[in-house]
């Protein structure tokens, strides 16, 4: 095998490793975002049926959106308390 051929596949696997390492943080800001948005409407959807809701206005969402799961459960005992 030519010693280019090496060289220049290691390199694309650095290149490969560094792109998704750098892209680790917002994949994961995404997807805390969409499951927390999912949850928010989901305990909308059918906490109105036994009388629980959840106003979502800008700051819920942004809660939701950052923290996820988490986000949404804090938003629902902050609104139990308030």
């Amino acid at each position: 095998m030519n010693l280019d051929l090496i060289i220049a596949g290691i390199v694309g696997i650095l290149l490969l490793y560094m792109v998704l390492k750098i892209l680790k943080l917002p994949i994961k800001i995404l997807i805390n975002g969409i499951v927390g948005m999912v949850t928010l409407n989901i305990i909308n959807y059918f906490g109105s049926y036994i009388g629980i809701t959840l106003v979502v206005n800008i700051w819920t969402s942004l809660i939701s959106g950052f923290l996820g799961l988490p986000g949404v459960i804090l938003v629902f005992i902050y609104s139990i308390f308030i």
